[in-house]
């Protein structure tokens, strides 16, 4: 799906999503965690926000929205610390801004993440089944450079979308479908 949005200069910058936007009404209790679905991008651009799906928000749990090269590991961009919307077990959007802009590549595959702190806080979940990662991690310690351990896992993904900005000239690579799962 593309946006678009009116620049300082009034140049028209397309946006666009990357990632899941649905969900099935459950989620994995969290915290101290990185949890991420991984996705291929299918244009060149750069990252302005994070999206994730919640429940269950504590007070003062934070959060902090990250990219990674699945390839490598290696951390792309993250973002601030926020401090999540209590919800009152309601599922609600958090979205996180992007600090650096960091780029993504047309045909490169990433994890899509978000780095719960140490109160526990639903991710919600979707039917659909694909590939995922997930590793436990110190929040206090701040956003790994790169991840090592953690599990990688076939089965149902989160909720979780990175809303970017497409580089001009850049050529979408056709992506594959997907299949809905019917349970």
């Amino acid at each position: 799906m593309a946006m678009m949005s009116l620049a300082a200069n009034s140049v028209v910058a397309e946006t666009a999503i990357l990632g899941e936007t649905g969900f099935a009404g459950s989620y994995f209790t969290t915290s101290n965690r990185i949890r991420a679905i991984v996705r291929t991008a299918p244009q060149n651009g750069s990252l302005d926000s994070i999206y994730v799906l919640v429940a269950n928000v504590p007070t003062g749990a934070v959060a902090k929205g990250v990219l990674y090269d699945s390839t490598t590991l290696t951390l792309i961009d993250s973002t601030a610390e926020k401090t999540l919307a209590v919800d009152g077990g309601s599922f609600h959007w958090e979205g996180l801004a992007f600090e650096n802009s960091g780029q993504i590549e047309s045909g490169k595959t990433y994890l899509l993440a978000i780095f719960i702190g140490p109160m526990p806080v639903g991710v919600a979940r979707m039917a659909t089944t694909d590939s995922r990662y997930y590793g436990d991690y110190t929040y206090s310690n701040g956003v790994p450079a790169s991840l090592s351990g953690g599990t990688w896992a076939t089965d149902q993904v989160h909720s979780i979308y990175v809303v970017y900005t497409i580089a001009t000239g850049s050529t979408k690579v056709p992506q594959r479908r997907r299949r809905l799962s019917t349970d």
